[in-house]
């Protein structure tokens, strides 16, 4: 066995499982603190730039703006369409024109002939199922809010009109930056519940041009991809207090992590300090505390992000996406572990300078 392997071996003996345990809590409280105002801070941009990001289209262009390319599919806005799960609307007892617990989505409907259009132009939006005619397209968040999956029915209602439709899609959570951000989106064909959303469609002043590249179903490449994201960039805008919220999520993160780390090293420290004076090099004792709170500090940040996002669900009703949530616990995790990295790297260096020098230590 190596050197190194004894001097682990020896340190990770000294370890206390309750201490480790009950500092994993204290950080996962201390990170959901610290996660939960970033998340809503940065929930709804986030949302509209995946779902900008991820759309794949050659062009797009407002209807009224300009008569190029008339042949593509139109893509008109409706809003105030009330969506409710079948079982909502046949509950015993509900009143007519009761449309408590539902959805106000945007509406998206499309011609008919355009399904394989929509498609292609969702792209990696779409996250189970695909388009089909007659049936409708919901997003993520409308969907389990409203218990729906793919195969279920659902009601539109709009004006005292009511039509039943089948769900054939689920799409990324939908963030409308061409009308105030509003969230929850609804794909509709122009043949499909005509009776609820033709008279808002004629009416309508809100309709996109989009059409795809030649071909229809090619895959978007690297370049293409970088540049519909940093279109999309360009058309959100994330609020001001965003950059001030991560600054102080982050360092009240930090903070609460790094004290973790302390207690690490301080249950490693009559160790240490044995082990030091039996010649071995404080480099060799750096890296069980660092792989021990590293570990801690990821469990905990993902622990506590999970935490919140379900928190935020069943409390208030926000739906955090996974890669949104995801992101921010292994960026924290990722910003806790480099501090830590260099919090013990100076404190064993600090140790090592005020340990003597003992003719072992030479000789190795």
């Amino acid at each position: 066995m190596t050197p190194r392997l004894v001097a682990a071996r020896a340190q990770v003996r000294h370890l206390n499982a309750a201490q480790l345990f009950a500092d994993a809590v204290m950080t996962s409280v201390g990170g959901m603190l610290s996660m939960v105002v970033l998340l809503l801070a940065s929930q709804v941009g986030f949302d509209a730039l995946a779902f900008e990001g991820h759309l794949f289209y050659a062009g797009r262009i407002p209807v009224e703006a300009a008569s190029a390319r008339p042949d593509a599919p139109t893509i008109t806005t409706v809003s105030g369409v009330n969506v409710l799960s079948t079982g909502q609307f046949d509950a015993e007892g509900r009143a007519d024109g009761d449309l408590i617990g539902s959805a106000q989505p945007t509406v998206w409907v499309y011609p008919s002939a355009a399904t394989t259009d929509l498609a292609v132009l969702l792209g990696a939006n779409l996250l189970d199922g695909r388009p089909r005619p007659r049936q409708a397209a919901l997003d993520e968040a409308t969907a389990a809010a409203l218990g729906i999956r793919v195969g279920d029915d659902l009601v539109v209602a709009a004006d005292g009109r009511s039509c039943r439709i089948g769900v054939s899609a689920i799409t990324r959570p939908f963030r409308d930056i061409d009308v105030g951000l509003a969230s929850g989106l609804l794909v509709l064909a122009d043949d499909t519940c005509d009776e609820v959303t033709g008279p808002m469609t004629a009416t309508s002043t809100s309709a996109v041009r989009y059409w795809t590249t030649p071909g229809g179903e090619e895959r978007p490449g690297k370049e293409e991809r970088i540049s519909h994201v940093l279109l999309a960039l360009s058309d959100v805008e994330f609020t001001g207090l965003l950059l001030p919220v991560a600054l102080i999520s982050l360092g009240l993160w930090l903070l609460v992590s790094l004290q973790g780390a302390r207690r690490v090293r301080a249950q490693l420290a009559p160790v240490d300090d044995l082990l030091l004076d039996l010649g071995c090099r404080s480099a060799r004792l750096r890296s069980t505390p660092l792989l021990v709170t590293a570990s801690m500090t990821a469990l905990s940040a993902l622990g506590a992000a999970a935490a919140v996002r379900q928190l935020l669900w069943q409390v208030a009703g926000i739906y955090i996406q996974t890669p949104h949530w995801l992101a921010t616990a292994l960026g924290f995790a990722a910003a806790a572990i480099v501090a830590a990295a260099i919090s013990t790297a100076r404190d064993h260096r600090r140790a090592a300078l005020q340990s003597p020098a003992t003719p072992t230590q030479g000789a190795r």
